[in-house]
């Protein structure tokens, strides 16, 4: 069993980036069987990638911050993820299975003023609470437990299709965040597609108070990743890739993470 974490992904951004889904191929390719990331602060989509190989991987592509003192309601909402793993000996063969992964929404709640900094499952937070949270003197009516619950599925429900690209393996970054190639020039991320334009491709809207499906409801539990669309990957994955990879990235830059 072999778990690979990941620090990847663009801030404060919900679509995993053409990056992230590169190494996400690459690193299913090489066997890892789960894949947590971070660095985005804000949560991301997670499901389960497979091939015509046997290859099959878990992956919670971000889960957020944990403690934190955001400003903004995406960056308040996070989430836990829970997964089985099951070990079995039949006739000496011993197999691994992967269960019931899901990722439960938390919420960090704060207020300076009352010395409180609490994170809270999202089933066990109320409207009482979201009322007295410090960030409503910053973002107003906005953050709401109907807005937090009605993001939360709003960024699960997001399909994200594998990536087949390998250009993207072997860049670096610098401590704006670009991406540099071997040659120590930016390349231009012209692949990656945004929540807010896949939301409007979809023909949703990307406004943290589009709580219509979810204010009348109080299911605010684990997402199921059963609608998880992995069939679009392509098993022809170019494995040539030079493992002369630049580990010098600069993760100094966070102060929340």
């Amino acid at each position: 069993m072999l778990i690979f974490v990941a620090h990847w992904g663009k801030e404060e951004e919900a679509m995993p980036t053409e990056y992230e889904k590169e190494w996400a191929t690459f690193l299913m390719q090489q066997g890892v069987d789960i894949v947590i990331g971070g660095h985005p602060h804000i949560l991301q989509p997670y499901g389960r990638m497979s091939d015509d190989q046997g290859h099959n991987m878990l992956i919670f592509y971000s889960l957020g911050n944990f403690v934190s003192t955001q400003q903004t309601l995406t960056g308040l909402l996070e989430g836990m993820a829970s997964f089985t793993i099951q070990k079995s000996v039949k006739n000496g063969v011993t197999t691994i299975d992967i269960l019931d992964p899901t990722v439960k929404p938390m919420v960090m709640h704060y207020n300076k003023d009352e010395g409180v900094f609490n994170p809270y499952m999202l089933e066990d937070y109320t409207e009482e609470l979201a009322s007295q949270h410090g960030v409503k003197e910053i973002i107003g009516d906005e953050f709401t437990l109907a807005n937090l619950q009605a993001k939360f599925k709003e960024i699960m429900s997001m399909n994200v299709e594998p990536s087949t690209r390998t250009d993207l393996l072997d860049v670096s970054f610098d401590y704006e965040l670009n991406m540099i190639d071997s040659n120590g020039n930016v390349v231009e991320d012209t692949w990656s597609v945004s929540a807010e334009d896949y939301l409007a491709g979809q023909g949703n809207s990307s406004g943290s108070d589009s709580s219509d499906d979810s204010s009348d409801s109080s299911d605010d539990g684990s997402y199921d990743d059963s609608s998880y669309d992995d069939s679009s990957y392509d098993d022809s994955y170019d494995d040539s890739y030079d493992d002369s990879y630049d580990d010098s990235y600069d993760d100094s830059y966070d102060e929340d993470y």
